[in-house]
């Protein structure tokens, strides 16, 4: 049954005139298995829960059936001294929750119900302390107690220990949160700015752990404290560890996992003085239209951290139609003082798609936190929005701010930017930009935005008129692709310092317009501490088609920054430039280490004709230096340049040696002592023939002989044209049989 139907269901029960007044209520009803069964008191719009069977600080409650329609409330009326409302549902059906449910005191309240738990728009939490709801089929205690709600008993005595775990049948149900899509909280807004959620008080935790989650829409809050979205789609168990903010779950004990969706604006947001925990736990888990998953610091205490796992695939798809950004933020605001959160992603696959974003910043004194993304397959970020702004990985210390950003760190065997999207850690104030690192196996940067304007891209950058430096940019890889005007850059556009480019690639290919670059406007005040500096070690370094490696600077007293090349094949061509120059004031330097440059020439200045290396500064006394390393070709002057009179080895043999011919007939000569070995590089073999070296005695006279003069002429091998049948019926090969001239006497074959 659907939520909607579900919902008009509760309504169209509670209008029938039939029923009594209070019948509206009765969809929460006690099974009658404890030794102290639950009492429910119909009380005007709420039903008033009491009795249950009190084991030490745990009071356990059994109900055939637990709904709570529009406008209703369930009130748990328990004693002061009770630590954990524990509640199953054993009959069957699904729990519809739209109105309130409420407790005593700061008590924890479980609600397990293996057939699915649906909250619709208008449910609400008013408890102090954490709520777990589950499709669990028990809940285990440290003592080994089990209470179950697929085959309930009744014991005489319950457990008053500890909850330690969730254990979960072979099929459990959904869980599915609707909201009214206003959940998103602005940066100006309170820490809290609506009532329209399920939330729990900070330093408490809201646990929905079931098959397949969804929100759609749906808002889930708490300041501070903990939020926890699980789904497990079979057998397992999923642990309770007691800390500071509630619970946290472990899921060590579980094979099998479902799938999580955000969609409709869907917030859930931890964010408060200090920025709470979120930790989210799947098989594969979306978040589309305009959805987010924050968790922000806005005051004097310090962030937590945000874990998302999915054992397959996360995807984070964007939309222009949604107003808001979708994805997931750990920001530090302008009130924080204390450090923001750390964001951290473990998948299979990483998919940020169509203008979608994950961003770490701060906006005050507070450092920004990290960002990691660990993908063993894959991270893709593709796609921009018509309005460009931000897409894909972000770590930035913003306007105003004076915290340093976070730091960028991605491990994964693949990674693929393109279309617009981009890696970067930036700074756009007085705070220190972060750092970007990425390890794979492959990295590909392709392509621009949809209307061409800007790059894919992995970038450290200081912005216009910002004094905060920019942070470093370090590849490790096997394979590196930039192509299609994709860009791998280190800058300074204002003040600040930029960071330097550190690539270890085992081939590096830029093609179309591709750049890596490290360039500044930023004037270093220490000699000593390098800024704009590319250095590149790899196996072999191609650019192609108007490509190029650059360590440009402007402004007055900039010095370009330097190159350092280590690779084994360095080739350029079609006007693709290595440059290390200074518009206003000193080149750089650029070093090459290599065994062999095709296609290059070092230049005194750039043409748009060849592929060149320069350093060139504002005059010719004050331009960079170029030293190229291993080889003994001087660049400047190309390539070697081959004889123009080439020879042609054809006419270096007389015709008249043409095969079949009389000097073409092969000869065998054996001169000198003893056989020839089988190989010649080996020796002769025991066995060998000795001969002796025979002399021509030329005093000899020897008795006069006639010689009848003879021409042995060799049998010619006629090629077979055609065949036929002869009158006896038999199959005779025929062939053209051209006369030939005779054998020639011996010449040279040499040309003349």
């Amino acid at each position: 049954m659907s939520t909607h139907l579900s919902w008009l269901l509760s309504i169209a029960i509670a209008g029938v005139n039939t029923f009594s007044a209070n019948s509206a209520f009765a969809q929460i009803t006690p099974d009658g298995t404890l030794p102290s069964n639950s009492i429910v008191t119909p009380q005007g719009n709420t039903n008033l829960i009491e009795g249950g069977t009190q084991a030490g600080g745990n009071l356990f409650h059994s109900f055939k059936e637990f709904s709570v329609v529009t406008g209703s409330t369930a009130f748990f009326k328990n004693a002061a001294d009770i630590e954990n409302i524990i509640s199953r549902v054993t009959g069957g059906s699904v729990s519809n929750i739209d109105g309130l449910i409420k407790a005593n005191g700061s008590t924890n309240l479980f609600l397990i119900n293996p057939k699915g738990i649906i909250f619709g728009q208008n449910a609400r939490l008013d408890i102090s302390g954490s709520f777990i709801g589950s499709t669990a089929s028990s809940l285990k205690f440290a003592d080994g107690f089990e209470f179950n709600a697929t085959n309930p008993r009744s014991p005489s005595l319950l457990s008053i220990s500890v909850p330690i775990g969730l254990q979960y049948g072979a099929n459990p149900g959904k869980i599915q949160v609707q909201g009214d899509s206003k959940g998103r909280r602005t940066a100006t807004s309170l820490i809290i700015d609506t009532a329209n959620a399920l939330r729990v008080q900070p330093n408490q935790t809201l646990a929905l752990v079931g098959g397949d989650l969804s929100l759609e829409g749906a808002t889930i809050k708490t300041a501070g404290g903990r939020i926890e979205l699980g789904s497990v789609s079979g057998e397992g168990l999923v642990s309770l560890t007691p800390i500071n903010k509630g619970f946290s779950l472990g899921y060590d004990g579980v094979k099998n996992f479902g799938n999580i969706q955000l969609f409709q604006k869907a917030i859930v947001d931890a964010s408060g003085k200090g920025s709470g925990d979120i930790q989210i736990t799947g098989k594969r888990i979306a978040l589309t239209e305009g959805s987010q998953i924050e968790s922000s610091t806005l005051g004097a205490e310090a962030g937590g951290t945000m874990v998302v796992n999915a054992l397959e695939s996360i995807d984070i798809v964007g939309s222009a139609n949604s107003g808001q950004d979708t994805g997931f933020f750990v920001i530090a605001y302008p009130g924080a003082t204390e450090m923001g959160g750390n964001l951290t992603i473990n998948t299979r696959d990483l998919f940020v798609r169509n203008g979608a974003l994950i961003s770490s910043g701060t906006s005050g004194p507070g450092k920004g936190g990290d960002l990691i993304v660990n993908a063993s397959n894959s991270v893709q970020l593709v796609g921009s929005l018509p309005n460009f702004r931000f897409y894909g990985l972000f770590a930035s210390s913003g306007q105003g701010a004076t915290g340093a950003a976070g730091n960028v760190t991605i491990n994964t065997d693949k990674l693929l930017v393109k279309d617009g999207a981009r890696i970067s850690a930036s700074t756009f104030g007085v705070g220190k930009g972060g750092n970007v690192t990425v390890n794979a196996n492959s990295v590909q940067v392709i392509g621009t935005t949809f209307d061409g304007q800007s790059g894919s891209g992995l970038f450290t950058r200081s912005l216009p008129e910002v004094t905060g430096d920019a942070g470093d940019l370090t590849i490790n890889t096997n394979k590196l692709l930039v192509q299609d005007q994709g860009i791998v850059t280190v800058r300074s556009e204002g003040k600040g310092k930029a960071g330097n480019l550190n690539i270890n690639a085992g081939s590096v290919l830029l093609d179309n317009k591709a750049t890596l670059s490290a360039d500044t406007q930023s004037i270093s005040t220490d000699p000593n501490k390098e800024q704009a500096t590319i250095s590149l070690n790899s196996r072999d370094l191609i650019l192609l088609r108007g490509s190029k490696i650059t360590t440009n600077a402007f402004g007055p007293n900039v010095v370009g920054g330097n190159i350092n090349l280590d690779t084994d094949v360095l080739a350029a061509f079609a006007n693709s430039d290595i440059s290390a120059n200074s518009a206003n004031f000193r080149g750089g330097q650029v070093q090459i280490n290599t065994q062999g440059i095709f296609g290059t020439q070092l230049q005194d200045v750039a043409s748009e004709q060849t592929s060149d290396i320069t350093a060139t500064g504002v005059n010719s006394q004050l331009n960079g230096t170029v030293q190229i390393n291993g080889i003994n070709v001087n660049p400047k002057h190309g390539l070697v340049e081959l004889p123009r009179n080439i020879v042609d080895a054809a006419k270096q043999i007389d015709t008249r040696c043409s095969p079949g011919s009389r000097q073409s007939l092969s000869s065998f000569a054996i001169t000198g002592r003893g056989g020839l070995p089988p190989n010649p590089y080996e020796m002769l073999t025991p066995d060998g023939m000795l001969v002796d070296v025979i002399t021509l005695n030329r005093d000899r006279h020897n008795a006069p002989v006639t010689v009848k003069s003879t021409t042995v002429t060799p049998e010619r091998i006629v090629e077979i044209t055609g065949w036929t049948i002869n009158k006896k019926g038999e199959i005779q090969l025929t062939a053209n049989t051209t006369p030939h001239s005779s054998w020639q006497s011996p010449v040279s074959c040499h040309a003349s």
